[in-house]
């Protein structure tokens, strides 16, 4: 877990590439929570869940990071 860190007070510090990966599993899941299962579904559930984040678990987690990222500065 070299990619995770517990800072106390409940605060962690996580590397991108790790909340990244985090993020696109959370996304894998909640398709598959959906029952996301047949053949062209998967862009409609990302679409519906997520508008205009992307087609792919991958790309809703980079622009997710995206906006932490901008959000921060």
């Amino acid at each position: 877990m070299d990619d995770i860190t517990y800072n106390g007070n409940n605060t962690f510090n996580v590397t991108e590439d790790r909340l990244k990966e985090l993020l696109e599993h959370e996304v894998t899941m909640e398709l598959y929570n959906m029952n996301v299962d047949s053949p062209g579904s998967c862009m409609f559930g990302i679409e519906s869940m997520y508008p205009g984040y992307g087609e792919t678990p991958y790309d809703v987690a980079d622009k997710m990071i995206s906006d932490i990222i901008d959000a921060a500065h």
